[in-house]
């Protein structure tokens, strides 16, 4: 089941983060994002199955900033359901595109953590590049802007 997600989430959703990435967001981020003081609301959906949390995804706007299934579930089609449900709901509300920016490192054959070929099969690498916008593993990584259109 996917569902709209909320503040009452934010534990869930940073727990999975936790156990999802090597470098997890802190709470607070969370915090932050769903707060009413953001300029572009968030907009996040929940997987359970079980009524366990396995994923989420989270946007701004009709960009993506976190998409995660928890190591157990990855590879079962869970990440890829939650994101076209997202993508659905996008185009519902009346958006053209959707985007997501991927830090270099997760765009390497050679890491497992690699998301580049899942991206490529529906998405588009944009020209646009995003120098030092990640600082993760004790260095700064140029972050990738991949984008799809929404019909």
């Amino acid at each position: 089941m996917i569902r709209s997600a909320n503040k009452q989430d934010i534990s869930s959703i940073h727990h999975l983060d936790i156990k999802s990435y090597d470098y997890p967001m802190e709470i607070e981020f969370f915090r932050t994002k769903f707060s009413e003081e953001e300029d572009v609301p968030c907009k996040a959906y929940l997987a359970t199955i079980q009524n366990k949390s396995v994923s989420y995804i989270m946007l701004s706007g009709t960009e993506i900033l976190r998409l995660c299934v928890t190591p157990k579930f990855q590879r079962k089609g869970i990440g890829t359901a939650v994101l076209n449900h997202a993508e659905n709901n996008l185009r519902n509300a009346g958006f053209r595109s959707v985007s997501i920016v991927v830090p270099e490192c997760h765009c390497n054959k050679d890491n497992p953590d690699d998301v580049s070929v899942f991206l490529l099969v529906n998405y588009y690498l944009a020209k646009e590049i995003l120098w030092n916008k990640f600082d993760m593993y004790g260095r700064n990584w140029d972050g990738y802007k991949f984008t799809k259109g929404l019909k």
